[in-house]
């Protein structure tokens, strides 16, 4: 739901620099693109307006930072919130920031989606109490997947921690996994993947679809 086309991982970044990629709308078009450092401080924030009579729109702009350092770390995040102010999406790109010098930009890489949800279905309706879900993710790192239930009033309706291994598999490593949950009536539900950065204290990565509950 977000591409980065540039800069890709770990370029070597002076500022101003330009980000361009492509991204799913979120509420109102808006996404919002920010810049940590090294020890999780913000840098630089801006909000983007995503304009686009298709699914995907094009981003283009430029940002600026300062850092006290010589170089260091950072990580390059754009988030996206639904209707209900739920983050829907997120995804990030790790930098290295440079105090002075030339910047040289990598290419982005594998711009296939991370996590693939094979079970359940977008839309679907499900009861029981308990949710399996299964699928397969490209992990940034060997952090634990968190899957996690929210409800339109932001409420969270279940949540489960998920091991997954790092390893170079182009077409994702399986997971799956049975969230428990507990309603009293039939509700929509968004159902999110989410990896933290092993780096940068945050979240990575955030891959989400709507579902329907039943008790």
């Amino acid at each position: 739901m977000i591409q980065f086309l540039g800069p890709g991982p770990l370029s070597k970044i002076v500022s101003p620099f330009k980000v361009y990629g492509y991204a799913v709308p979120g509420h109102n078009g808006l996404g919002s693109l920010d810049l940590y450092g090294e020890d999780g401080h913000l840098l630089a924030s801006k909000l983007l307006q995503l304009y686009t009579p298709y699914k995907w729109a094009g981003f283009s702009l430029g940002m600026s930072f300062t850092i006290n350092t010589i170089g260091e770390m950072g990580r390059l995040t754009l988030t996206t919130q639904d209707n209900y102010g739920r983050i829907n999406a997120v995804n990030s790109v790790h930098l290295l920031l440079l105090s002075e010098g030339t910047s040289i930009i990598n290419q982005p890489g594998d711009l296939r989606e991370r996590c693939v949800i094979v079970q359940p279905v977008t839309g679907q309706r499900l009861s029981g109490g308990v949710l399996t879900v299964s699928g397969k993710m490209r992990p940034f790192n060997n952090l634990p997947l968190t899957l996690e239930l929210v409800g339109r009033d932001g409420s969270i309706i279940g949540t489960q921690l998920v091991g997954i291994s790092n390893l170079p598999n182009d077409d994702g490593v399986p997971f799956s996994a049975a969230i428990h949950y507990t309603i009293s009536k039939p509700i929509w539900a968004l159902l999110s993947v989410r990896q933290n950065d092993d780096r940068i204290g945050g979240l990575m990565y955030l891959y989400s679809q709507e579902i329907f509950l039943n008790p």
